[in-house]
């Protein structure tokens, strides 16, 4: 909340200062920022996963999230549960991570929203940003041979119940 309150008071002040016209953009991206840092600080949730894809504007959030949800058996695999790895995401050698070490062979995160956006990160090293699953399994993301067609399934799933 105090975080909020001093943008708030710089959004005023640079009003006053008689910038109007790019205060708007400034205080919104201001405001942006503030939502992804308290988010950070979120317990995770199905529902905060999808305010947190919205927010970093991920491509898919739907497939994404079923894709989360086979990589950690319906978030309560181990890796996920003490290590935040929502993605299965391996330690990264050749490009930036937001991981903080390893666990069971697997990249170990601070939070849940680093593995997102480790997995971002993996999207973007890769060149996958439109339509990225069906990139990622021409890629051979898992060597599950049936990967594509169990987080088919899943989807379908979370669509018919309107999980998300």
């Amino acid at each position: 909340m105090k975080t909020f309150v001093i943008l708030l008071i710089l959004a005023i002040c640079s009003l006053s200062i008689g910038k109007a016209d790019s205060v708007k953009p400034d205080f919104a991206r201001l405001i942006h920022e503030w939502e992804i840092r308290e988010m950070k600080m979120t317990p995770f949730s199905v529902d905060n996963l999808v305010k947190y894809l919205k927010l970093i504007d991920a491509p898919d959030p739907e497939m994404m999230i079923a894709q989360f949800v086979v990589e950690t058996g319906w978030f309560k695999s181990k890796l996920f549960t003490k290590g935040n790895n929502i993605c299965g995401m391996k330690l990264a050698h050749k490009r930036q991570t937001t991981a903080t070490g390893q666990m069971y062979g697997y990249a170990a995160f601070e939070h849940w929203t680093d593995s997102v956006d480790d997995f971002m990160k993996w999207l973007e090293y890769h060149g996958l940003s439109d339509r990225y699953f069906e990139q990622v399994q021409k890629k051979s993301y898992s060597e599950n041979g049936n990967y594509h067609q169990l987080v088919m399934s899943v989807h379908r799933t979370i669509q018919a119940r309107n999980l998300v």
